[in-house]
């Protein structure tokens, strides 16, 4: 695998519809990407379910939960508090000894899965730079085979999948890092009319059963 070095991107997210009143925050299912691509489909067996978040806005206050994919939640949560970061909302780096527990568990890695197609690396690579600055819970209902899509642009996604009976949580930064073994192995990258290995198209496992998945779908972008 070659090394790969994080690209930084200006700002994210686009303007979704905010329910005000309510604790729940949902999306008007608009990414960077474009409108919500109900035609793409994940690989076989696995359904596709809403991501959310649960965000303290300010110390001491309760959790809201917004809906998503995490640029619009952050979209979202600027429309209620325009100062927010994601470091203010107290987000902060795991421990060393939370991350060697969680990089021990992956187990494989899948590339050109079925029934999936390939997306852009550098929107994976993006995604992932983006992904690693989150320090809260990604998390998705209880499974099996349950995907939700954490970040999608440009006709490109990275989603996360519960194989659980149970609903399953995992820091968006650790996630984030599944998603760069992907792009980072090269029986995953392929020739595209943009270049060679400008595409990517990979499911990556853990051993507590739940895995991880970048490549095409999830929102409009280009053509492939």
């Amino acid at each position: 695998m070659k090394v790969l070095v994080s690209l930084l991107f200006g700002a994210f997210g686009a303007a979704s519809a905010v329910v005000a009143g309510t604790k729940t925050m949902t999306s008007s299912a608009k990414d960077e990407g474009g409108d919500l691509n109900t035609s793409f489909s994940l690989p076989d067996g696995y359904i596709a379910v809403p991501f959310s978040m649960d965000v303290v806005l300010e110390p001491g206050s309760e959790p809201m939960t917004f809906n998503g994919t995490v640029t619009e939640i952050f979209a979202q949560i600027q429309s209620i508090k325009p100062d927010f970061t994601w470091v203010s909302s107290g987000s902060v780096s795991p421990s060393a000894g939370e991350t060697s527990k969680f990089k021990r568990s992956k187990s494989k890695i899948l590339c050109n899965v079925p029934s999936f197609s390939v997306g852009l690396r550098w929107i994976i690579l993006k995604g992932y730079d983006y992904l690693k600055t989150i320090h809260q819970d990604c998390k998705v209902d209880a499974g099996p085979k349950k995907c939700a899509m954490l970040y999608c642009e440009i006709g490109t996604s990275i989603w996360m999948c519960n194989d659980n009976k149970t609903p399953i949580s995992r820091d968006c930064g650790f996630i984030a890092d599944y998603a760069l073994d992907i792009i980072a192995d090269e029986e995953c990258q392929s020739r595209g009319t943009m270049g060679p290995k400008a595409w990517t198209n990979g499911q990556e496992f853990d051993t507590d059963n739940f895995n991880v998945i970048a490549g095409g779908g999830g929102c409009d972008g280009y053509r492939f």
